[in-house]
C-alpha cells in the first residue's frame, strides 16, 4: 500500500491508527473531536478529516449522537473477519503459482531473519510490523489487484486484534514457526500444503482472542 501524504489530517490519521492498533485507544473507546483538536493542536477540519478515513478503513465507527468511537467485535464478528481473512490468504496462495517463487521465497526468507532478531531481542513491535510485511510479500507478489484491494480492508479492520492476541502470545514465536514452514512448501511448489499452513496458522489463534477479547472489553461490547 502507497504511503499517505503527510497533511495535517493525514499525520493525525496515522497517529490515531497506531494508537488504535496498539491498543492506546482501545475498543470501545469514544474519539472525541474536541479532544483530539487539543490533543494535536488542529482545528475540528482536519481532525474530522482523519476519523472520516478511519472510518473507512474499518477502524472507527460513526453513530448519530455518539461520534466517533473504536469499534468492538462481537463472538459472531470475530469468527467471520478470521475466517474470511484465512480463505483470502489461501487465494493468495493460490495465485502465487503462477509468479517467480524462487524471488518470492528469498524476499520472505529476509522477513523471517529480520522477524528472528526482532523475537531475540524482545521488540514486540518490530516484530508485529515484520510480521504483517510477511503477508503483505505474499499479497503484493500474488499479481491479483481485486484481491490485493480486498485484503487492504480485511487486514486494516484485523490488525488491532492481531496485535492484542500476540501482545499476549509473543513469547511463543509461533508466526516464525509457521512463516518457516509456508516458505518451505513453497520452495517445493507445495501449493496446497502451504494453504493448510496458512489457514492453520489464522484460525488457530480464534478461540484464544474469543476469550482474550470477551474478557478485556466485555462492557463495551455491552454498550
Amino acid at each position: 500500500m502507497n504511503p499517505l501524504p503527510k497533511t495535517i489530517p493525514y499525520h493525525i490519521f496515522e497517529s490515531l491508527r497506531l494508537g488504535i492498533i496498539r491498543g492506546i485507544y482501545p475498543p470501545g473507546k469514544s474519539l472525541r473531536e474536541q479532544e483530539l483538536e487539543g490533543q494535536f493542536g488542529s482545528s475540528r477540519g482536519p481532525v474530522r478529516e482523519s476519523l472520516r478515513l478511519l472510518e473507512l478503513k474499518g477502524l472507527a465507527v460513526h453513530t448519530p449522537r455518539r461520534g466517533f468511537r473504536v469499534p468492538t467485535f462481537s463472538d459472531k464478528d470475530l469468527g467471520q473477519l478470521y475466517e474470511l481473512r484465512a480463505q483470502l490468504e489461501c487465494m493468495v496462495i493460490d495465485a502465487l503459482k503462477d509468479q517467480p517463487i524462487a524471488e518470492i521465497c528469498a524476499s520472505l526468507r529476509q522477513n523471517l531473519d529480520v522477524m528472528e532478531v526482532h523475537f531475540k531481542n524482545g521488540d514486540l513491535d518490530r516484530y508485529f510490523d515484520e510480521n504483517i510485511r510477511f503477508h503483505e510479500i505474499m499479497i503484493a507478489a500474488a499479481g491479483n489487484q481485486p484481491l490485493r484491494r480486498v485484503l487492504d480492508i480485511i487486514n486494516e479492520m484485523s490488525l488491532p486484534i492481531r496485535y492484542f492476541v500476540m501482545s499476549r502470545k509473543f513469547s511463543e514465536g509461533r508466526s516464525i514457526k509457521y512463516h518457516r514452514l509456508i516458505i518451505d512448501h513453497l520452495k517445493r511448489k507445495d501449493f496446497a500444503k502451504a494453504k493448510k499452513i496458512t489457514e492453520v496458522h489464522i484460525l488457530e489463534n480464534l478461540d484464544f482472542v474469543r476469550s482474550a477479547y470477551a474478557k478485556a472489553f466485555g462492557a463495551a461490547l455491552e454498550e
